[in-house]
């Protein structure tokens, strides 16, 4: 799977394990932590049923102003959106079963849960 990003400050987190970025900078060691935790477990998963196993990222499709974005917890406070992007495939064991994969990931912020984005 691939996971891209257009946010800077999300690359150099990623290349680097700091951030330059005034957001990103200020958060708490446990939100990093968490947060590459999450990248992991994203990078690892190739269908978004095996992110339910993982009952601490707490998954969720958004909705309202966010609507069409995801989220997993880097913490209790923070968490990480994203966008995926899916292939469905007919699974050939199933004729009329659907195996929905994730292709790519788009990383797009860490924002504060209880705060705006």
């Amino acid at each position: 799977m691939e996971i891209i990003t257009d946010n800077e400050g999300l690359k150099e987190l990623i290349e680097t394990g700091c951030s330059k970025s005034k957001v990103l900078r200020n958060l708490p060691k446990s939100a990093v932590k968490g947060f590459f935790k999450a990248y992991g477990i994203l990078r690892a998963e190739t269908r978004i049923e095996d992110l339910f196993r993982y009952k601490g990222l707490h998954y969720e499709k958004l909705t309202g102003s966010l609507s069409g974005l995801e989220s997993v917890r880097c913490d209790l406070r923070y968490r990480l959106i994203f966008k995926s992007s899916i292939k469905e495939a007919a699974d050939e064991n199933a004729e009329k079963e659907v195996v929905i994969t994730i292709t790519r990931i788009e990383l797009i912020t860490i924002s504060d849960h209880y705060g705006d984005l």
